[in-house]
């Protein structure tokens, strides 16, 4: 029996379905390998700005895109981490700032020394130590030095991108589109499933399947199917999840946006 991965078959578009969509026709090139997107104008996407952190750069440099070319399709902009003001009290604030934090003394990796002062009764603040959250304050960018070998403060800096998720899956589909990828316009209204219960086929709506050899679900809060088809069960996380649900809205643009 052949088990080798002739065919994929992505439900779905937006950024995930055609982040998964480059990223296969990228590692799978010279394979002959058929890369195949469903979706559907009729269904929309989850239309919220989107906020990435330091992989997605990993994530162009694996498909080989300017960085500077993608964030002009995109709209996008830079960032070195996520400040959340009036984290747990009006006036309190949180730091997710991205790269390292504080320098290594003695080999001895910086949170040891930050986990001393604590018990030592002092109350650090993380972001002190960190040069993404000073520059972030103080309203400046920097990128990390490529020769400090991510090493010292400038070594440690990293950095993310926060851009229109609607013009980069439109940008993605270009691109995966040019190396071979083939987008299918129509709804799906199922999967057929084979007598082991794994997928053999996407079932279209107004006749039709789609068959292929692995199957990847980007069908968002629907999941068609690892959740109608497969049943695999939703997993509740809402007592570690206070927050349920998310508003999105436009603000009136800043002439000069806080970082």
């Amino acid at each position: 029996m052949d088990r080798a991965i002739g065919s994929i078959a992505i439900l779905g578009g937006g950024t995930a379905g055609w982040m998964a969509a480059a990223v296969l026709a990228q590692v799978l090139r010279g394979t002959g390998t058929s890369i195949t997107l469903v979706e559907s104008a009729d269904i929309p996407t989850v239309g919220v700005g989107e906020a990435t952190i330091p992989p997605i750069v990993d994530f162009l440099r694996l498909l080989e895109i300017d960085q500077a070319e993608f964030m002009v399709a995109t709209e996008g902009t830079f960032k070195l981490g996520i400040r959340f003001d009036d984290w747990t009290t009006p006036g309190e604030r949180y730091w997710h700032p991205f790269g390292t934090f504080g320098p290594t003394i003695d080999r001895r990796p910086f949170h040891n020394m930050w986990h001393r002062l604590r018990a030592a009764g002092d109350d650090p603040r993380v972001e002190a130590y960190s040069l993404s959250a000073a520059l972030g304050d103080a309203g400046r960018m920097a990128f990390a030095d490529p020769r400090a070998g991510g090493v010292g403060p400038s070594g440690g800096l990293r950095h993310a991108l926060h851009f229109d998720a609607g013009l980069v899956a439109r940008f993605l589909r270009t691109w995966s589109e040019r190396r071979g990828v083939t987008r299918l316009e129509r709804k799906v209204e199922g999967a057929v499933l084979r007598d082991d219960g794994f997928v053999e086929a996407l079932a279209l709506k107004g006749g039709g399947h789609l068959a292929a050899d692995l199957f990847i679900d980007c069908s968002g809060f629907r999941g068609v199917l690892i959740e109608e088809a497969l049943k695999t069960g939703y997993e509740d996380w809402s007592r570690w999840l206070p927050c349920d649900r998310a508003v999105a809205g436009l603000t009136a643009r800043d002439p000069n946006p806080p970082p």
